[in-house]
């Protein structure tokens, strides 16, 4: 589920969207690769498809279109705006009529977005991610989310057997209760997540479990790793949802 999560919210505070597809099998992370960036150039194509037919605004060589309680592929957006520069009416007409390569797509001279989710619809999206999950994929169970000022609290249950790398995944175990408040933050061209704090059955988290965590969920997401310009500029978590914005091939 993490990667799965990441790149849709990588591609969500530059796209506004909701984006379905992963780039690993739920719940085990990889690096990026070209199997990831393919992923993204997949999904950001069906988002800048999909936005084709909402409410947009002629500005020049600039095409801005606005999204307000939309829902594309499962995840709604309150609100969020897409700046185009460099939108021909071919392409414009090309991606309208699902046609339209990526390639094409790299000829636009910038893409701007910003979005604004709320708590609720980020909570029914982990929803439908945990239930998509089976088997030995399935590593979260049960989790609730809290926002708070700039930190979220996630609570739920954990199959610490399942977590990649550790070295009694041999020993079976029941789901262990946890609670962690984490936070998230961008460092140059990376998304990465810090827990703040942690319980796991109610004892607070070794620093070898927390060290084994975070060296598999950062990074988040690595925009330099893609083969064109790309930055997430802004990320605000408030007790009422998250805010984000960012761009594609020059700010």
């Amino acid at each position: 589920m993490r990667q799965n999560v990441m790149i849709r919210l990588g591609l969500l505070v530059v796209l506004v969207g909701s984006l379905a597809g992963s780039a690993a099998p739920p719940g085990f992370a990889l690096p990026m690769g070209p199997r990831q960036i393919a992923d993204f150039e997949r999904e950001a194509l069906a988002v800048l498809r999909w936005l084709m037919g909402q409410p947009h605004q002629d500005r020049g060589d600039r095409v801005i279109f606005t999204v307000r309680h939309a829902t594309f592929k499962g995840f709604r957006v309150k609100e969020g705006e897409v700046e185009l520069e460099g939108l021909t009416p071919r392409l414009q007409a090309s991606l309208a009529a699902g046609q339209a390569g990526f390639d094409e797509v790299r000829t636009l001279a910038a893409l701007q977005a910003r979005a604004t989710l709320t708590a609720a619809d980020l909570q029914a999206f982990i929803d439908q991610e945990i239930a998509k999950t089976h088997g030995e994929r399935k590593i979260f169970e049960a989790v609730a989310l809290r926002f708070l000022p700039n930190a979220v609290e996630v609570s739920g249950r954990v199959r610490l057997d399942r977590l990649p790398g550790n070295v009694l995944s041999f020993l079976a175990q029941e789901p262990s209760p946890f609670r962690a408040t984490v936070t998230l933050a961008i460092e140059g061209d990376r998304l990465v997540i810090d827990i703040l704090e942690a319980q796991v059955n109610g004892q607070p988290m070794t620093s070898e479990l927390r060290t084994q965590v975070l060296g598999w969920l950062n990074p988040l997401w690595d925009f330099s790793q893609l083969p064109y310009p790309a930055r997430l500029e802004s990320l605000t978590i408030t007790p009422t949802g998250l805010s984000a914005s960012g761009w594609l091939f020059a700010p």
